[in-house]
């Protein structure tokens, strides 16, 4: 990786104009900018959904496309459901079911120890190609989940379900248990995930600011996006593996606390250099350029891509590249980012280098959020926003980036220290670099524990 952008520093600490954009889409009529208030002391500040939280309450700074995804040769070992059912109040069914672990001791299917846990049958809260989602109470440890059901073919592992036993962090949904269960009059068989259970999606976040028409608070923006690309570093570093589909509605959130997870696994994959992947992937506002020019060996800088439009539409309201159609989708890319040159073509797909397209020239960022007064935002946006993957920032030089040095400086704050911002595994979140990488890495993210060290001694 080149270590030299981790370590740069950007030139201007100053404010540019900038933050929320003066137009308007068809869901969107108001997007107002937030006043400021440099002198609010967040100590003990309660924080709620209908918070209306200016910039500066959060951190102060001291003075100074639902893959198949699945392999072959599957022999489910399914749980059982329905053994026993009790009425409850208010006409609850008390469900049992035989369940598997989340994260097995053992990988063999075979030799795994069951479990029985109890819950309320509940309605369905969700849907979507994907299957439908039920939420409810699991009776022996009273804990809130998410239940997550699936079609499954028989003939086939389920690659979101291995994905999920293998990766477990702070920045992204739990599988608590998962089984099995076949529809006896369909013959078919059903996946059911059971998974950490969180209020709400981003997506809605952002309603709840455009409804208040005013925008998200930077701060908040920032807290977010930082825990987005914490979530990210760990599953693109160590595993290789890229979700391919980053969107407001597939990342939660406790709108309370800020913590953040990443959600839905669905369409994730691990990455192999050696094998071509489908390139028709990824929601279109947020789908990469080298996905659109019809690339088959990308790598995980797609997501990348994907949570700069995230961080653009928490700053904007709304979505900054809305293109209607796959074609219209790089249209909307190209008015603001003008046209990719000859070098930016290649580098996503060398097929289209005989293609032409007439010259447009990119708008100043700084014109799209003339509200946004802290310049080393739009200088992060900027380095997520490039056509080459080559030249656009991964996951950890998002988060080594200066933007996030007010979240290092408060390294005692209330919300820095619970939300555990600047924890951090050596192994699974650092164990891909060098250890001279690892070093330059950690005097960036942990000044305050690193800062003294000389790297050359």
């Amino acid at each position: 990786m080149d270590i030299s952008k981790i370590t740069n520093n950007y030139t201007q600490q100053g404010s540019s104009s900038s933050s929320s954009n003066n137009s308007s889409n068809n869901n969107n009529n108001n997007n107002n900018n937030n006043s400021s208030n440099n002198n609010t002391n967040f100590s003990g500040t309660h924080l709620t959904p209908n918070a209306n939280i200016h910039t500066n309450q959060i951190l102060r700074v001291p003075s100074g496309e639902q893959m198949a995804s699945q392999s072959r040769n599957f022999n489910p070992v399914a749980g059982q459901s329905s053994l026993s059912r009790t009425p409850l109040p208010g006409n609850l069914i008390l469900v049992t079911k035989t369940v598997f672990q989340g994260h097995p001791t053992v990988q063999s299917p075979a030799i795994q120890q069951p479990v029985n846990i109890t819950y309320p049958k509940t309605e369905v809260v969700g849907h979507g190609s994907f299957g439908v989602v039920f939420v409810t109470t699991i009776q022996e440890t009273q804990e809130k989940v998410a239940i997550k059901k699936v079609l499954q073919d028989k003939r086939f592992k389920n690659r979101e379900l291995e994905i999920m036993q293998k990766i477990q962090h702070i920045n992204i949904v739990d599988l608590r248990y998962y089984y099995y269960e076949e529809d006896p009059q369909s013959d078919s068989l059903y996946l059911n995930l059971i998974l950490e259970f969180m209020s709400q999606s981003l997506y809605q976040r952002i309603r709840h600011y455009v409804h208040l028409q005013t925008t998200m608070p930077h701060d908040e923006v920032q807290i977010y996006m930082y825990q987005l690309f914490k979530g990210l570093n760990y599953i693109h570093g160590t595993l290789g593996i890229c979700h391919r589909d980053i969107k407001p509605q597939n990342i939660l959130i406790n709108p309370e606390n800020f913590q953040l997870k990443i959600c839905d696994f669905g369409s994730a994959k691990r990455l192999n250099p050696m094998e071509p992947n489908v390139s028709y992937i990824c929601s279109r506002y947020y789908r990469a350029p080298e996905l659109i020019f019809g690339s088959t060996n990308y790598t995980t800088k797609i997501d990348v891509w994907s949570s700069a439009c995230v961080m653009c539409e928490l700053i904007l309201g709304q979505p900054i590249f809305p293109g209607e159609s796959g074609i219209d989708q790089l249209v909307e890319i190209i008015k603001i980012l003008g046209t990719p040159n000859k070098q930016d073509i290649c580098s996503m797909n060398p097929n289209y280098m005989e293609h032409k397209f007439p010259h447009i020239k990119p708008i100043p960022l700084i014109k799209i959020f003339k509200r946004e007064k802290d310049y080393l935002c739009i200088e992060l946006i900027s380095n997520m926003l490039k056509y080459d993957p080559f030249e656009r920032f991964s996951a950890l030089q998002c988060l080594c980036s200066s933007y996030f040095d007010k979240i290092r400086m408060n390294y005692n704050n209330e919300i820095v220290t619970n939300l555990k911002l600047l924890d951090f595994n050596n192994d699974t979140d650092f164990d891909y670099l060098s250890q001279d990488e690892k070093l330059i890495v950690k005097q960036k993210l942990l000044p305050h524990l690193y800062s003294s060290i000389n790297p050359s001694g």
